[in-house]
């Protein structure tokens, strides 16, 4: 038989329970998201997450390191297939 990987399972792994903690912080970052005056909410979200984790119990390092790791995948790498597919689309006359 394979094995399972849920959230619970990977919060559990170095005997931290952090997962059950982390939604409320993912709620808040989402709350600041929308009410910040950035795109995407730059910035503050980074800030709002990284905080949440660290008071769920993260080591203030590794909660910065998941924030911007998250960010990236997120925010960031988006934009070149963003730019691949309008350039596409600008070559072929559709917009």
């Amino acid at each position: 038989m394979g094995t399972t990987i849920t959230p619970k399972s990977i919060g559990t792994v170095r005997g931290s329970n952090i997962v059950p903690n982390v939604s409320p912080s993912a709620l808040a970052g989402a709350a600041v998201a929308s009410a910040a005056p950035t795109p995407g909410g730059l910035g503050a979200v980074e800030v709002a997450l990284s905080t949440g984790l660290t008071a769920a119990g993260m080591s203030g390092t590794a909660a910065i390191s998941a924030v911007l790791l998250f960010r990236l995948a997120t925010f960031w790498l988006p934009v070149p297939a963003g730019w691949v597919a309008l350039h596409f689309l600008q070559r072929r006359s559709v917009i």
